[in-house]
């Protein structure tokens, strides 16, 4: 399946934010909406202002009614205001 191809070439590159990206997209289709925000959130954390990955977090997390609130690992008001910050500055730099 190009899933697991994808998941290959993407765990043989962990750097490759594309690879990472289209995987989660691909988990979020398949019905893996936690693994995909799980596969996200290192791609936050390196990328803090990147309004691709925060907005697919974001909508993914509101499909879902995620409770990015309580979320282990200390989210995320800041997530909520950097997805704001990010989208912001995107309009303002066009």
């Amino acid at each position: 399946m190009a899933a697991h191809r994808l998941e290959a070439l993407q765990a043989s590159q962990p750097d490759q934010a594309r690879l990472t990206l289209s995987l989660a997209m691909i988990e979020e289709r398949r019905g893996a909406w936690q693994r995909a925000l799980d596969l996200v959130e290192p791609l936050i954390k390196k990328k803090p202002n990147s309004v691709e990955v925060l907005n697919f977090w974001g909508f993914v997390a509101a499909d879902h009614s995620h409770d990015w609130i309580g979320r282990v690992g200390g989210c995320k008001p800041r997530r909520l205001w950097s997805l704001a910050r990010a989208r912001c500055s995107t309009a303002w730099a066009g």
